[in-house]
């Protein structure tokens, strides 16, 4: 999926949107690709750094509640990385290679009774 336009009005005036952000992490051959939707009045790269808070807060959580993401190479083969210094996320932008935008949706006014 690949956005075709981006309104530059889409929060402007008091409205909201939901975009939907992909964000790319890596290290070495490892790769994990992770989709979030993120609401409400921010645009570009507010909505990728909301992207990332997002994601890091529904990390699994392994051993001494320590938060990873599992990463695999092209041949499957699995790479678990580890928030072992306790960056949050710092330790997950510092792999951030790739984040896109991929869908952005106006919400729908709230109608009043």
């Amino acid at each position: 999926m690949t956005l075709e336009t981006y309104d530059p009005n889409l929060v402007l005036s008091g409205r909201s949107a939901t975009q939907t952000v992909r964000l790319t992490f890596q290290q070495w051959e490892y790769t994990a690709v992770l989709e979030v939707a993120i609401g409400g009045t921010c645009t570009g790269l507010s909505v990728i750094e909301s992207a990332i808070d997002a994601v890091f807060c529904d990390l699994p959580r392994g051993v001494h509640d320590v938060p990873y993401v599992t990463m695999s190479d092209k041949d499957g083969n699995e790479f678990i990385a580890e928030d072992d210094d306790d960056h949050e996320e710092e330790w997950l932008s510092a792999m951030l290679v790739k984040a896109e935008i991929v869908k952005a949706e106006a919400d729908a006014p709230d109608v009043a009774d």
